[in-house]
C-alpha cells in the first residue's frame, strides 16, 4: 500500500511538474520577440538590432563604432528614447511637416550616413528630432506623455532592464536606483 502510494505521489508530483514546465514555458514564447512595448506598440528583436547595429545610432548614445554587440547602458538608452518618443508621439500630433522638416534636418546634420541608415533607426531619429522642434517652441504636451508613461502598458524584455516611471528611463535590473530622501516637518 505504501509502494502504491508513493509511486501514485510520484507520478503526480511529475505530472506537475512537467504541466508547470509547460505552461510557464508558454508564457515565455509570447513576448520572445519584443524587447519593450507601449500600449499597443511594440519594438521588436529585429528592430532594436538593426538599432543597435546602425553606426548612426551607436555614435548617438555615444557608443563606439564597430563591433557587432552594444553595452547595455547604451542599450537602455535606445529603448528609452524609443519609448519616450512613442508616447509623445502618442499624445502631441506631430505632422508630416514636422518629420519631413526633422528628415532635411538630419541628412544636413548627417550627411550620406543619414541615408544609409536602417529605416527603423532613421524613423526614432527623425521622430526624436521633430519633438526636439516641437518642444522648443511648446508644441509638446508633456504632462500628457508623462501619464502616458507612468500610467500606460510600459514592457521591458528583462534582458535589457526594467520600466522606471518616475525616472522616465529604463534601468538596470541589478544596480539599485538612487532614492530621493524625504523630509517631514512636524507642525
Amino acid at each position: 500500500m505504501i509502494r502504491r502510494l508513493r509511486a501514485r505521489t510520484l507520478a503526480t508530483l511529475a505530472a506537475a511538474a512537467v504541466l508547470v514546465s509547460t505552461l510557464g514555458s508558454c508564457s515565455t514564447f509570447s513576448r520572445n520577440d519584443v524587447v519593450a512595448s507601449l500600449d499597443d506598440r511594440e519594438l521588436s528583436r529585429d528592430d532594436f538590432e538593426q538599432m543597435a547595429g546602425s553606426e548612426l545610432a551607436r555614435q548617438i548614445v555615444g557608443e563606439a563604432p564597430g563591433g557587432d554587440r552594444i553595452a547595455g547602458d547604451a542599450a537602455r538608452a535606445l529603448i528609452t528614447a524609443w519609448i519616450v518618443s512613442g508616447a509623445v508621439s502618442e499624445t502631441t500630433p506631430i505632422d508630416a511637416a514636422a518629420l519631413d522638416a526633422a528628415d532635411a534636418l538630419g541628412a544636413e546634420q548627417f550627411g550620406p550616413e543619414w541615408t544609409d541608415t536602417p529605416d527603423v533607426v532613421r524613423d526614432l531619429l527623425r521622430l526624436n528630432i521633430a519633438i526636439g522642434e516641437l518642444n522648443a517652441t511648446g508644441g509638446i504636451d508633456a504632462d500628457a506623455a508623462r501619464d502616458l508613461l507612468a500610467d500606460g502598458d510600459v514592457y521591458v524584455d528583462p534582458r535589457y532592464g526594467r520600466w522606471d516611471a518616475e525616472a522616465v528611463t529604463v534601468t538596470s535590473l541589478g544596480v539599485p536606483q538612487p532614492t530621493t530622501p524625504t523630509l517631514v516637518i512636524d507642525q
